[in-house]
């Protein structure tokens, strides 16, 4: 039996996950739909023919392709990217996801097909090889709480092979890693083996950095290693790979233990849960001890909430989703504060000058010091972490503060000990005394709304979106119909969905996705209408 690390998934008698039951082949009901279904059937026929002679002189003949001919032949146009599958499903049924890696396997390239991704210019762009004797190098897609190891890194390795107690590189940090444990992947068991190569998706267990450089001039928020989006790659031979991005989390929920025996164990598994998801993100009011959980939509939290109680077994109380604000700069502003403070018997001093300014919508956090200006990579890693103490609470709402670029214009630290605690407090008393004479306003998530209806119901959809605020951008034929974009904020479109239905008599087909955040209006009250 392999080392078991997964939580998801009913429990069999000997704790093994219950088996996923195997999809059933049903007709297509109804008349109606089996035309179609048919009608569908002939025209992906006729596509695929186009490309493949022997296809072609079945269809011509009237003779009917075999389900293995139709799955290569679909596999062939896919590779040559003609054609996207496209599979219905639900998140919620085992066998669906049967049918989608069923479909991974059939239709998409095998790692010496897809070849490995170029790497970014800081790797010198080079493109590798998914063969086993090339340099190692991989791409960390996901991170997962384990109460052995404390977390383990899922990898997917491009080239050349690891093995357990390889050191590798995290490029872009500078850092060294020993692989702790290497284990292969077995549904919810994860099975520990010695090595792996290219093409294989594996867990990866590190030991302490081994090593690490810092880089004067600049700071970089301190992370811990081999998290989502890390290249791993060999010590001699670096490459770094395109990282994963993720969104700006849109809804949020409060979130409070049941009992004081629940805080602890609360934000420890909200801590897990963050790690292993970057979509979701976490803020702790440290006044009211409450913390706030904020993610992609209602479902994406919904399931956290399951997560914190299946997997971590912590009893919580939440609030209502909410829209996630933010707050950012009206105007460029300043502060400078000469810190002096007796600290259980340590002298902490520093003085620090810092500038504030608006940066581009969505920039994040722009930290540097200004030009002539040095100091030890600890010290401005110590400041940064003022910095951002500061800016996760506003002056206007107490939101989180974005798109800033913040620059060291004085520093000044006597010799002693305890220098990095002092010019981080320092730090975020100046950037607090910068945010104040800077002000800021409110910023609300605005949304792209994507509809596809029959014509005739265009005018309702039209006057549904007019009373929540919604700017129609777009209208345009589609498929017999019409299509229409719009956008709208995320505060009016509580419950648009059923009202749509509403008035569509449920023909609306409905897709709504982050669009970019926009200043709130002046009589904004934060509360839904």
């Amino acid at each position: 039996m392999g080392y078991g690390a997964g939580k998801a998934g009913p429990k069999g008698e000997a704790g093994e996950p219950a088996p996923v039951p195997a999809p059933v082949p049903a007709p297509v009901p109804a008349p109606a739909l089996l035309e179609a279904a048919r009608a569908a059937r002939s025209a992906l026929v006729e596509f695929l023919a186009e490309e493949d002679e022997s296809l072609l002189e079945d269809y011509a003949a009237g003779r009917e392709p075999t389900a293995e001919r139709l799955r290569a032949a679909l596999r062939a146009s896919t590779l040559a990217r003609r054609a996207i599958p496209v599979l219905c499903g639900s998140a919620f049924e085992g066998a669906s996801a049967a049918l989608l890696l069923d479909a991974v396997l059939d239709y998409l390239p095998e790692p010496a097909e897809a070849g490995c991704p170029e790497g970014l210019p800081a790797g010198s762009g080079e493109r590798r090889l998914p063969l086993p004797d090339e340099a190692f190098s991989a791409l960390v897609f996901k991170t997962q709480a384990d109460p052995h190891f404390g977390r383990l890194s899922w990898a997917r390795i491009w080239s050349g092979r690891l093995a357990a107690g390889d050191r590798v590189l995290e490029a872009g940090s500078d850092r060294t890693l020993r692989v702790q444990k290497l284990f292969s992947i077995q549904a919810a068991s994860l099975e520990e083996i010695a090595s792996a190569g290219a093409g294989d998706i594996v867990a990866l267990a590190f030991g302490s950095p081994a090593g690490r450089s810092g880089q004067g001039g600049g700071a970089q928020t301190e992370r811990r290693p081999g998290g989502t989006g890390s290249s791993l790659c060999d010590p001699a031979r670096p490459i770094l790979y395109e990282p994963i991005v993720f969104e700006e989390p849109i809804v949020a929920l409060a979130l409070e233990p049941r009992s004081r025996a629940d805080e602890g164990p609360l934000l420890a598994a909200l801590a897990a849960l963050v790690e292993e998801d970057p979509s979701l993100r976490l803020r702790e009011d440290r006044e009211t001890g409450r913390a706030t959980l904020a993610g992609m939509g209602e479902l994406h939290l919904e399931v956290a909430l399951e997560r914190l109680k299946g997997d971590f077994g912590v009893a919580v109380r939440a609030g209502a989703p909410e829209v996630a604000y933010k707050e950012c700069l009206r105007r460029p502003g300043g502060g400078r504060v000469e810190f002096d403070r007796d600290n259980n018997g340590d002298i902490l001093r520093a003085t620090v000058g810092l500038s504030l300014e608006p940066g581009p919508r969505g920039s994040g956090l722009v930290f540097e010091a200004a030009p002539g200006l040095k100091a030890a990579a600890p010290v401005l890693q110590a400041m940064r972490r003022g910095v951002e103490a500061a800016l996760s609470a506003g002056p206007a709402r107490g939101l989180p503060v974005v798109d800033t670029r913040v620059r060291i214009e004085e520093l000044g630290l006597p010799q002693g000990r305890k220098t990095e605690l002092a010019a981080e407090i320092a730090a975020s008393l100046a950037a607090r005394e910068g945010l104040s004479a800077a002000g800021t306003l409110v910023l609300e998530p605005w949304m792209r709304i994507e509809l596809s209806l029959p014509e005739e119901f265009l005018g309702e959809a039209a006057a549904v979106l007019a009373g929540r605020s919604g700017r129609v951008e777009s209208i345009a034929d589609s498929g017999g119909g019409k299509s229409l974009e719009a956008a709208a904020p995320l505060r009016l479109l509580f419950g648009l969905a059923g009202q749509l239905r509403s008035a569509t008599a449920g023909r609306t087909e409905l897709q709504v996705r982050f669009l970019r955040y926009e200043a709130a209006p002046p009589d904004f009250s934060g509360k839904r209408p």
